[in-house]
């Protein structure tokens, strides 16, 4: 499965840094989603980072420098934005873009699944283990849509 794609990268470097919205940005692969050991390399799990916060989560590490939340909603955002600027969806039917839609909308669901919800629905905690199947089913998925091997 192709999980390179110099263009997703090239597209992640025009994006605002996500956390602080300047330019240029950098696109940083957060491995820290992905199985332990893994040494598949997953470029759509890049997302954009300004140098100075670039080199911020190289030095204090994933657990220190997003909250699971915030990777999430980056991770969704960038590849929604990738798929709707993009060419991945031309050509595709009104019903093949919905299913793509019905199945992001059913990740969120998946990601949202992997967390502990205290009494008032607020996030307090997530199971890493689950946070990472999702991405990477997650990336998998996106990777299929973008290559046009998402009919299976």
């Amino acid at each position: 499965m192709k999980l390179k794609d110099a263009n997703y990268l090239k597209f992640v470097r025009t994006l605002p840094c996500s956390m602080c919205a300047s330019t240029p940005s950098e696109a940083h692969h957060e491995n820290y989603w992905l199985e332990y050991g893994s040494q598949r390399m997953n470029d759509y799990v890049a997302v954009p980072l300004c140098a100075k916060h670039h080199r911020d989560r190289h030095t204090f590490g994933a657990k220190n420098f997003w909250t699971t939340d915030k990777f999430i909603l980056v991770l969704l955002l960038t590849s929604l934005n990738y798929l709707s600027q993009s060419k991945v969806l031309s050509g595709r039917t009104l019903d093949e873009v919905e299913e793509i839609t019905k199945t992001i909308e059913e990740f969120k669901n998946k990601f949202a699944n992997c967390a502990d919800k205290s009494e008032n629905n607020v996030y307090n905690k997530y199971s890493e283990r689950c946070v990472r199947d999702v991405v990477l089913e997650y990336t998998e998925y996106i990777s299929k849509v973008v290559t046009g091997d998402n009919n299976e």
